[in-house]
This record gives structure tokens, sequence and C-alpha cells, in this order.
């Protein structure tokens, strides 16, 4: 008898500690909800206004991590049955992931014959301050670029990689604008095109078997202050509008210091006919290249309606902080004659 009494007692207290332990978890993760909660709904805020202020376009270039984060958030919420603040960060889930998930849709459908060839296209900032080429050396030879467009271009990184190419337009400086097209096709037409003081773009056409494309390599300012912000934002404006003069099939590429969810960015793709390569393949990060957890894609390949992608992609670390970005070009539409 008294056995049993000790048993019983015994799973009482059991009882008791799981108890307390559940209402222990649910109060904590109900507090813990509401605090992390907090961010999740900055973020939104951020996004809408962030034409209005530097510091929250910044939160426009994290829409990836604000669904992941988000998502963890509402979890919390859920075990600890705070049904307001689960409400509340769903919606900031539904907002974030309303930029992020058309993304892996829409891609190009290419008909069953494509009327003409293809090429490959490479964009890579290799940063100003690195010297060691072996790496980028490595990778020009396994990718074999039809077309290359550098960014953070000096001296002594054209030295190195026009030793890969029969053809190349360049204006390589010690700063962190310089920028050059690379090929092994000819380029013809060459053309400067006036960002702003110190920032030029570079313009040629490449002159492929399938026809000519005109290729354009961009650098914009980074986004470090409000007067850096708004100058990036000019001269993504100048690019837009010189696009928009340009008939044909037109390639434009570089670092835009600027991810896709960014007002120039949507205006960018809304008042041109510029489409992203982007579309379908996902985010595909590329800054900064040694932290995955605030990477965010702000390396970029647009192209005319006369041009598809596919196989985009982000090649290996080679020493810079950003990562090179690689795509396959196709003729999608006739070219005009």
């Amino acid at each position: 008898m008294q056995a049993n009494e000790n048993q019983t007692s015994e799973a009482l207290q059991v009882e008791v500690v799981k108890t307390t332990w559940a209402e222990w978890s649910r109060r904590h993760c109900h507090w813990i909800a509401a605090l992390l909660a907090l961010p999740a709904i900055a973020g939104v805020v951020g996004n809408i206004t962030s034409q209005f202020w530097w510091v929250s376009d910044l939160t426009t270039h994290f829409q990836w991590q604000a669904v992941l984060y988000s998502f963890a958030v509402l979890i919390i919420a859920l075990l600890g049955n705070n049904r307001f603040v689960a409400a509340m960060v769903f919606v900031s889930l539904l907002w974030h992931g309303s930029f992020v998930a058309p993304m892996y849709w829409g891609g190009h459908r290419l008909p069953p014959k494509t009327p003409t060839g293809q090429f490959k296209a490479m964009t890579f900032n290799v940063y100003a301050g690195k010297r060691d080429s072996e790496q980028v050396d490595a990778l020009i030879q396994q990718e074999l670029p039809d077309v290359l467009c550098v960014e953070e271009l000096t001296t002594h990184w054209h030295r190195h990689i026009k030793e890969h190419f029969a053809h190349h337009v360049a204006i390589p400086n010690d700063g962190a604008f310089g920028g050059g097209i690379y090929s092994p096709h000819e380029l013809a037409d060459v053309q400067e095109i006036y960002l702003s003081d110190q920032n030029t773009s570079l313009q040629a056409t490449l002159q492929l078997p399938e026809g000519p494309v005109t290729v354009i390599v961009v650098h914009c300012f980074p986004c470090v202050s409000a007067d850096g912000t708004q100058l990036r934002d000019r001269q993504i404006k100048a690019i837009q509008e010189h696009v928009a003069s340009l008939e044909g099939p037109v390639l434009v590429m570089g670092d835009f210091n600027a991810s896709p969810w960014t007002a120039p960015m949507r205006s960018l793709i809304t008042e041109t006919q510029l489409h992203s390569s982007l579309r379908g393949a996902g985010p595909q990060c590329s800054w900064p290249a040694g932290n995955l957890l605030l990477r965010t894609p702000i390396d970029h390949v647009f192209g005319s309606p006369e041009l598809a992608f596919r196989n985009r992609r982000v090649g290996p670390a080679c020493g810079s902080d950003h990562l090179p970005v690689i795509v396959d070009c196709i003729f999608s539409k006739p070219r005009r004659d």
C-alpha cells in the first residue's frame, strides 16, 4: 500500500514538473516573440519608407533574411500562444515573401528551336585592393566567357585580365570605379557613359557570329550615407535613361550596389524593356562573399527583349568581397536588321 502511495506521489510530482515547464516555456515564448517581432515589423516599415530615408533603403536589401526571421518568430509566437504577435509577424512574412517568391517563377520559356545561338556573359567586381590574380585567372580559364565585365578595375587587374582575351576596352584606375569589357570577339563602337564625377560606365558593341549586342558595364556608388544613396539613385537613373535610347540586343551588367527590391532598380525594370537574369533563378546573392547570413544580390545582369537568360549562377569566391555572376544568354527573338 505504501509503495502505491509513493508511486502516485512521484507521478504527481512529475506531472507538476511537466506542467510547470510547459507553462514556463509558453510564458517565455510569449514575451520572447513579442520582443523579436519588433525587428520584423521595423523591416516592413523600413521597406515602406525606403524612398524617403537612406537607412530605410538598407532594409530592402535583406528580404530573404527577413522571410526566414519572420518565419522563426512566427513559430515562437505560436508556441507562446501569442496570437496578436503571430498575426503581426505573419503579415511581415507575407510582405517580405511577396518580394522574394516571384523571383522563383517567371523564367524564360524559349521556343523549341532557338532562333540563333547563345553566348556566356560574366560580371565580376574583382576588388581593387586585391592583387593576387591566381583565382581569377583560374575562373576565367574555367568559364571562358564570351564577354566579361569587370568592376573596380585597377591597372594591375587590367594588366592580368587582358591576357585572357583578344579584345578589350577599359578605363582602369587605382580607385574603386575603374571598369572594363573583355571578349574573345571584336568590340566596336566604344562609348563612355557619364554617371557622375570620377564614375564613368563603358559601352561597346560585341560582335558575335549571331549578330551585334550592345554591352554596358556599370558600377554605382555604394549607399553608405544619405548623399551616397542619392548619388547611386541618380546613377541608376542615368543608366535607365541611356538604355531607353538604345535599339537592338542590349546587355547591362555590373555592381549596382542595389538589390532588385530597391525603388530605383524596380524603376529600371518598369521604365525600360530590360529584364533581370534573376527572374526564375531566385535571389542568388553575390555580396558580401564572406558572410552568407548578410549576403544580398547587388551584382546584376539585365537584358533587352531580344535576349533570354538561362543557367544563371554565382561563381566561387575568388578573394573579392563579391562573387562573380555568370549566365548563358540566348537570342530569343530574331534581331532587327
